[in-house]
Order: structure tokens, then sequence, then C-alpha cells
């Protein structure tokens, strides 16, 4: 991990979002390393984790392709925010589960 990676990770809180299975509904994109995933890219606030979600917020795939508009034709996804490699799934799972922990948040 990068020590940019590292330093976003060390400012995130636990336990902030409900993990849910919903596939119908959109789901919103941020930034895998932000400190916060409170606010997705397209400015919505977010408050669920939702990985079985099918459809993607429009607004948010265009404010990707905005900020890096040859993301769609790159090997390997390489962040629109900062321009570094995305970390692999096993790290953003790792990052859901310490996000949807209610138990390290006290609640």
């Amino acid at each position: 991990m990068d020590t940019t990676s590292q330093t976003r990770s060390d400012a995130m809180t636990a336990g902030e979002f409900r993990l849910v299975a919903k596939p119908d509904e959109t789901v919103h994109l941020v930034c895998c390393r932000d400190a916060s995933w409170q606010v997705a890219l397209c400015g919505t606030e977010c408050t669920e984790i939702n990985p079985a979600a099918e459809v993607v917020c429009t607004m948010c795939v265009e404010e990707v392709t905005a900020l890096r508009p040859q993301w769609r034709s790159e090997a390997q996804f390489v962040c629109p925010v900062d321009a570094t490699r995305c970390p692999d799934e096993h790290e953003v799972d790792l990052r859901i589960a310490r996000e949807t922990d209610r138990t390290r948040s006290g609640r």
C-alpha cells in the first residue's frame, strides 16, 4: 500500500455505513482511498454500501469520465481522482468490512 493510501485509510471512521444487498438500486461511486465515503463522486450523500447493485449512477460515471477520459480502455483501473492504480478487490473488501463494522463504532 502506498503512503497516500495509508494516510487516507488511517483517517477513516468505522461503522458509519450499512452493508446491504439491493440489486435493483443505483450504486454511487467513491474514491476507495478517500478518508470518508460519505459523499459520492456525483455529490450524493451515502449511508449504505451496496455491492449487489447492478446499476451505476450516471452522474458518477460522467464524473469519472471527466476526470479520466481513457478509463474504459485501460487494462487496469486507474483512479480518476489521484491517477494511481486502484487497490485490489481484497483491499477494498477489507475497507468495506471496516466501514460497516458497527462493533468498532460502539453502536
